[in-house]
């Protein structure tokens, strides 16, 4: 299952703001500023995988997108899951190239949401 996370970023923030975390992980999400300007006035810690954001308080971790997302669909299939879900920045981005090969050299098929 893909999920669409552009127009969703801010509800799945608030989200995590509710539940109290500790931290966030952001992958492959291009911040704007008032997303920023939210993120910035709360006291958590903030993290952007893969996506360098054009404000720099907020740090970034830069991995291969693909190799990552193509290794760990490999990983839960080899754990006997088949129905593996995966939420990206954009269509078309090297996290969602790596997904859908890795289902398709699996000869499994996609379904988007």
């Amino acid at each position: 299952m893909i999920c669409k996370t552009k127009t969703r970023t801010k509800d799945y923030l608030r989200t995590l703001y509710e539940k109290r975390v500790d931290g966030i992980i952001m992958g492959s999400v291009t911040l704007d500023e008032e997303t920023y300007k939210e993120i910035a006035s709360k006291d958590i810690p903030v993290v952007n995988v893969a996506a360098k954001s054009p404000y720099t308080k907020i740090p970034f971790i830069n991995i291969d997108e693909y190799l990552a997302s193509y290794e760990a669909v490999n990983y839960l299939m080899k754990q006997g899951h088949r129905q593996i879900g995966i939420i990206f920045g954009t269509k078309g981005d090297h996290c969602e190239q790596g997904y859908r090969i890795a289902l398709e050299d699996a000869g499994l098929k996609e379904t988007e949401y």
